[in-house]
């Protein structure tokens, strides 16, 4: 095709034909200016292509995330709500008048001490954040997105402080003979009174009550925290569907 261009150009070069060639040569650049429009639109089509069938990856782990998120996290606030209900229980208990401190360290010792280690699926999202294919999203979803992010984070900072600190004074108390060590005395009444673990029972229930006081605290704030993330998860769960339906 070029040897064919080539070949016009010298025959009417040869015949002097100079306003022929000029129209020609214009003609040739206007045909390779439309080819170069036309390669640029076929690779930015291609692009275009590409980025749409990324994002649509995107947004089928997302989904994934979703539903998987949404059922751990259905079941930590199951858990934290019941470990609320065992503080709950031992504060109602304080209704009823002249109890005495064997009753009181009874139902204190039923008040549940561990918690849920919370751990959130951030893959896909901290994939789309490192490598920049957030703006792929659109608007509504990045923010959504964004959003969630914060949030986990709010509970991540949460647990790590409040928790630690909770840790800290459930050792305490546990130094100071109350709880499991405790019962495994039960039997061994001349070991225990050896060791007058009883002396310090008032200061190990002081320091229980207030690492339960903290452990509830966290406990509420996070089961809310939990419930915001349970939205953001429902609404970016609809605006993903929709996006793909607009497709």
């Amino acid at each position: 095709m070029i040897k064919f261009f080539r070949k016009i150009r010298y025959e009417l070069m040869e015949r002097n034909k100079t306003g022929k060639y000029l129209k020609y040569a214009i003609g040739e650049i206007i045909l390779v200016v439309i080819g170069i429009l036309i390669a640029l639109s076929l690779n930015n089509l291609n692009e275009l292509r590409k980025q749409e069938q990324t994002k649509q990856s995107y947004f089928n782990q997302l989904l994934i995330d979703i539903d998987k998120d949404t059922t751990v996290i259905a079941n930590y606030i199951f858990r934290i709500k019941k470990s609320i209900s065992t503080y709950e229980s031992y504060l109602n208990m304080f209704k009823t008048p002249d109890l005495s401190s064997e009753e009181i360290i009874v139902k204190l010792k039923e008040v549940e001490v561990s918690f849920p280690v919370l751990r959130f699926n951030t893959n896909t999202s901290e994939v789309l954040i490192s490598t920049g294919d957030i703006k792929l999203m659109p608007a509504e979803i990045r923010n959504v997105l964004m959003d969630l992010k914060r949030t986990k984070i709010l509970i991540s900072d949460l647990q790590i402080q409040n928790d630690a600190e909770y840790l800290r004074m459930l050792m305490n108390a546990r130094q100071l003979g109350f709880g499991t060590y405790n019962s495994r005395l039960d039997n061994q009444p001349k070991h225990a009174e050896f060791l007058k673990l009883s002396e310090n029972n008032r200061e190990a229930i002081i320091i229980l009550e207030a690492a339960f006081r903290l452990k509830n605290f966290s406990e509420t704030s996070r089961v809310d925290l939990l419930k915001r993330i349970l939205t953001y998860l429902e609404t970016l769960k609809i605006k993903i569907t929709k996006a793909q339906q607009r497709v």
